[in-house]
């Protein structure tokens, strides 16, 4: 149901484009985007904000580090943007891409958000015939998502 405009750009242009849009303040960003990863063919807008909305819960909910990385593997694209931070409970996983749904933590921040972000990536990053996830510990998240070449 979501019609797509793709077209192929290289990653690192659309994460250089995401992070001009986000309010990266003192934190220290990481890239790890190796130079030799093929274009894939996306919706730029769309992966766009699957890019701001992962890069700015890193910022937000993260210890002040973040890093991008991604890899070619197995004719996908994986990227993964990881933060520092407290981490998410095992027992919260789960549900992280439910519409509405907020992490504990969000909540007792009480950061803004409606709890739909992650679920727009979902629905976003499906819609490219790809899988998104997450991992987390006591040391940070990682939440990673793949992309067809």
């Amino acid at each position: 149901l979501l019609a797509l405009k793709r077209a192929p750009y290289a990653l690192s242009e659309l994460v250089n484009r995401a992070l001009k849009r986000v309010e990266t303040g003192s934190n220290q960003i990481v890239k790890n985007l190796p130079a030799q990863l093929p274009k894939i063919d996306v919706d730029s807008a769309r992966i766009e904000v699957v890019l701001r909305n992962l890069l700015a819960n890193a910022l937000e909910y993260g210890g002040g580090w973040v890093q991008i990385a991604a890899q070619s593997q197995h004719g996908q694209i994986v990227v993964s943007i990881s933060d520092n931070g407290p981490g998410i409970a095992a027992e919260e996983l789960q549900y992280l891409f439910e519409r509405f749904y907020r992490a504990r933590r969000g909540l007792e921040r009480r950061s803004g958000g409606t709890g739909l972000g992650l679920a727009i990536c979902r629905a976003f990053v499906v819609a490219h015939g790809g899988k998104i996830w997450v991992d987390s510990n006591a040391s940070g998240t990682t939440v990673s998502f793949s992309l067809p070449v």
